[in-house]
C-alpha cells in the first residue's frame, strides 16, 4: 500500500462546453505537456550522480590522493572513483539508466529500494523518498487528463446527438402541422431520445469521477493506479469493488473456509456483469495484474469467438509498461491431455518471472 497526500478522491469537475469552444481550449494538452516536463525533471533527478565535493567544487582523483593520509580520505577517494567509473560505464552504454517504464513499475516492487540501487546505487535515499512520492501524483494526473479528453469526445457525440435529435424534432413537428404524421419518425424520436439521455447520464457521472480504490487514511493499491495509467481511464466504483471481492476471496484463509464449509462462506468467487461494464478490457486483465504474482498462474477461459479480442486487451495491456506473457491453450471438453499442452503450462510456470496468464479457449 502506498500513502497519498494531496488529491486524494481525484474528483473531477468539467463544465461542459460547445464542441467548438472545446476543441480551442487546450487545458488537457496544456496538462499533458507538464506531465511530460515532470516525466523529463524525474528521470534527470533519478540518473544524476554527484560527482561534486561538499563544498561545491569538482572532485579531482588526483589532488585526493596526495591528502589521503587517513582512513576516512581514502574511503572518500575510493568513492569519487566508484562514481566517475560508474559514469563512464553509463556513457559507454554498459550500465543501464533508468527509465519511464523502470519507474513506474518500481511501484509494484516488494524491494522497491533495492531494485533503484540496482540502476542507481549513487542515488540519496532522500531523492528517492521524493521521486516515489511525485510518481503517484504524476500518473493520476496523467489518467485524469485521459479522463477529460474521453469527456470532452464524450460531449462533442452528446452534441451531434443533440443536433440530430431537434433536426428529427423539427421534422416531426412539421408533418404534425400538415396533418401527416410519421409514425417511423416518431419511433426514431423516441429512440434517439433514450440515447441522448443515456449519453447524458454517462456524461454527468463522468463529471464526478472519483478514485474508489484511495482509503480514508489516504493509502492506496498501486497496482490500481499504474492499471489505470496503462489503461488511460479511471477505474468505476462497482469495478474496482468486484475486483476486492475477488481478491478476498482468493485470501488463503477464505479458500479453506469455503473448501471446509462451501456453505457459510461470505465472499463469491463468481461475479455477473452487464455488457459494457469492462468485463474484458477492465475487470480481467486487472485481475491478471493482481494474481499474476509469481505464485499463482491466472487463466483465463473464453469462447472462441471471442478469443482474438480478449487476446487483444491483454496483448495491449500487458506489451508497454509491464510485460507478461500470453500463452493461448485450444482445448474442449472432448480433448484428451496431450503432452504438448502439459509442456505448455510447465513452461508458462518455469518462466512466471515475470507473472505470465494462460489464455485457454
Amino acid at each position: 500500500m502506498l500513502a497519498f497526500e494531496s488529491c486524494r478522491t481525484g474528483t473531477l469537475c468539467l463544465r461542459t462546453r460547445r464542441r467548438a469552444h472545446a476543441q480551442r481550449t487546450c487545458r488537457p494538452s496544456v496538462c499533458l505537456r507538464q506531465v511530460e516536463k515532470a516525466v523529463q525533471l524525474l528521470l534527470v533527478v533519478a540518473n544524476h550522480v554527484d560527482l561534486n565535493d561538499e563544498d561545491g567544487s569538482a572532485a579531482s582523483p588526483e589532488g585526493e590522493i596526495a591528502a589521503a593520509a587517513t582512513a576516512a580520505a581514502a574511503a572518500k577517494l575510493e568513492d569519487r572513483r566508484r562514481r566517475y567509473r560508474f559514469e563512464l560505464l553509463r556513457a559507454a552504454e554498459c550500465e543501464a539508466r533508468v527509465s519511464f517504464r523502470f519507474v513506474v513499475t518500481s511501484l509494484l516492487s516488494m524491494n522497491t529500494g533495492s531494485d533503484w540501487n540496482d540502476i542507481n546505487p549513487f542515488i540519496p535515499d532522500e531523492t528517492l523518498r521524493e521521486i516515489l512520492k511525485l510518481v503517484p501524483t504524476m500518473l493520476l494526473h496523467a489518467s485524469a487528463i485521459a479522463h477529460v479528453n474521453d469527456l470532452l469526445m464524450s460531449c462533442a457525440k452528446l452534441e451531434a446527438q443533440l443536433d440530430a435529435l431537434r433536426m428529427q424534432l423539427d421534422k416531426s413537428l412539421t408533418e404534425l402541422e400538415t396533418g401527416a404524421p410519421n409514425h417511423k419518425l416518431a419511433s426514431l424520436v423516441g429512440v434517439r431520445t433514450k440515447a441522448v439521455t443515456n449519453l447524458a447520464d454517462q456524461v454527468a457521472a463522468s463529471l464526478h469521477a472519483s478514485r474508489h480504490y484511495i482509503q480514508q487514511d489516504a493509502t492506496f493499491d498501486p497496482r490500481f493506479l499504474v492499471f489505470e495509467f496503462i489503461r488511460s481511464l479511471i477505474l468505476r466504483k462497482g469495478q474496482v469493488t468486484i475486483v476486492r471481492d475477488f481478491q478476498r476471496a482468493l485470501e488463503p484463509h477464505n479458500l479453506r473456509a469455503i473448501k471446509e464449509a462451501p456453505e457459510t462462506q461470505q465472499f463469491y468467487l463468481a461475479q455477473q456483469m452487464l455488457m459494457g461494464q469492462g468485463k474484458t478490457a477492465v475487470i480481467t486483465p486487472l485481475l491478471c495484474l493482481i494474481l499474476a504474482d509469481g505464485r499463482s498462474l491466472p487463466i483465463i477461459l473464453l469462447p472462441e469467438v471471442l478469443l482474438s479480442a480478449g487476446r487483444g486487451v491483454l496483448t495491449a495491456t500487458f506489451a508497454t509498461i509491464i510485460n507478461k506473457r500470453i500463452y493461448t491453450l485450444s482445448c474442449s471438453r472432448a480433448a484428451e491431455a496431450e503432452p504438448r499442452y502439459i509442456n505448455l503450462m510447465q513452461n508458462a510456470l518455469r518462466y512466471r518471472m515475470p507473472p505470465d496468464a494462460l489464455l485457454p479457449t
